[in-house]
Formats: structure tokens, C-alpha cells, sequence
């Protein structure tokens, strides 16, 4: 079904930016360099890079994504995976500094309740003992 958007229009290519990057999740991605992006989207989108950029920065001014950098390279990421990926890595570093098998045990119980919000039970770790 065609819905008849212009090439160029503007919510055509908004979806476009963060439909390239789904694409790029699909093939284990979290995130593209910016340049990569443009590119991408360029290419499944049939459009000039200026009008890609300007989607872009209304997509990021939208919240719809993140831009971070990666080392020194210029990266957007879909912005819930982003959410995402922040979450699970300041949940490891906790977990780091906590040390023992019971603490951990602990951790992932708490995660478990979070998740799941019936504040019940949890995963227990191989090894960790109890009932």
C-alpha cells in the first residue's frame, strides 16, 4: 500500500532515521556513527544528506533519539535502547562493587521484583545456596 508521501517530506524521512537504525539493531547494532547513519539512510531512503540531518536533529530534538559519543565518534541510538543499554550497564557496575554471591543474590532479586513489580521471589544464582 502506498501512502503517498513525497520522498522529501518530512515525516517521511523522520521515520526513515530511526527505521535505519532498527535496521542496524536487527543486525546486532545498539547504535550507528552518525556519518554511517546518514549514509544508511540515504541509501534505503532515496534522499539528500541535508534533509537526513535536519530529520535527524528533529528526531533527537523529539526525544525519539539519543546522540552520544563513543570513544571519540559522533553515534545515535534508538532512544528507549539507549535507555535501555544505560540501565543494564549502571546495574553491572553495582552489581561490581558489591563483591559477595549474597549481595549479588540480592541484586538480582531486587532487579527480578523490579522487573516483574510483584515484589516476589527472583532468580537465584547457580551455587549460591538456600532454599
Amino acid at each position: 500500500m502506498r501512502l503517498g508521501f513525497e520522498k522529501t517530506a518530512m515525516i517521511r524521512l523522520k521515520a526513515g532515521v530511526s527505521f535505519a537504525l532498527a535496521e542496524a539493531m536487527d543486525e546486532g547494532h545498539c547504535g550507528l556513527p552518525t556519518g554511517e547513519l546518514i549514509l544508511l539512510a540515504e541509501s534505503l531512503l532515496q534522499a539528500p544528506a541535508d534533509l537526513i540531518r535536519t530529520a535527524l536533529d528533529l528526531e533527537r530534538s523529539d526525544g525519539a533519539v539519543v546522540a552520544d559519543k563513543v570513544g571519540e565518534t559522533d553515534c545515535v541510538f534508538l532512544a528507549s535502547l539507549y535507555r535501555a543499554e544505560q540501565t543494564i550497564a549502571d546495574r553491572l557496575s553495582t552489581i561490581a562493587g558489591l563483591g559477595s554471591k549474597d549481595s549479588l543474590e540480592h541484586a538480582f532479586r531486587q532487579d527480578a521484583r523490579q522487573y516483574r513489580g510483584d515484589g516476589h521471589g527472583g532468580h537465584r544464582l547457580a551455587g549460591a545456596g538456600g532454599p
